[in-house]
C-alpha cells in the first residue's frame, strides 16, 4: 500500500554556527536565515520533523541553497534549487600588528 503524498513546510534547524571558524576569523558574522521553513512534496509515511542545516565550513558570504539541504531521496523541492535559503553575513577583521 503507498502511503499518501503531502506538501510539507520543514522548518530549518541551524547547527554549529556559534562554534565554528567564523567568531575567530570574523566580528560581526551573522546568521541571515532568508526562509525559516522550506516546502516539499513527500510521502506521509517519511516526514522528518526538521532539517539540520551545519554551518560550521561556510564562511562569510556563503550561502546554503535549497539543494544543499540534505533530505531523503524521496523528497521533492517545491521551490527553485538555486533559491538561497540562509546566508553568512559579516565583515572580515585583519589581524592587529602588536606594537612595541
Amino acid at each position: 500500500m503507498r502511503s499518501h503524498v503531502t506538501y510539507f513546510g520543514l522548518q530549518l534547524h541551524t547547527l554549529n554556527f556559534g562554534n565554528s571558524h567564523l567568531l575567530m576569523n570574523f566580528t560581526g558574522a551573522y546568521l541571515n536565515v532568508i526562509k525559516r521553513t522550506v516546502m516539499f512534496l513527500c510521502p506521509a509515511d517519511i516526514i522528518p520533523p526538521y532539517i539540520e542545516v551545519d554551518l560550521s565550513e561556510l564562511d562569510v558570504g556563503q550561502v546554503v541553497k535549497g539543494k544543499d539541504l540534505k533530505v531523503h531521496p524521496a523528497l521533492k523541492l517545491l521551490r527553485p534549487a538555486e533559491e538561497p535559503v540562509i546566508k553568512i553575513m559579516g565583515t572580515r577583521v585583519e589581524p592587529q600588528k602588536k606594537s612595541k
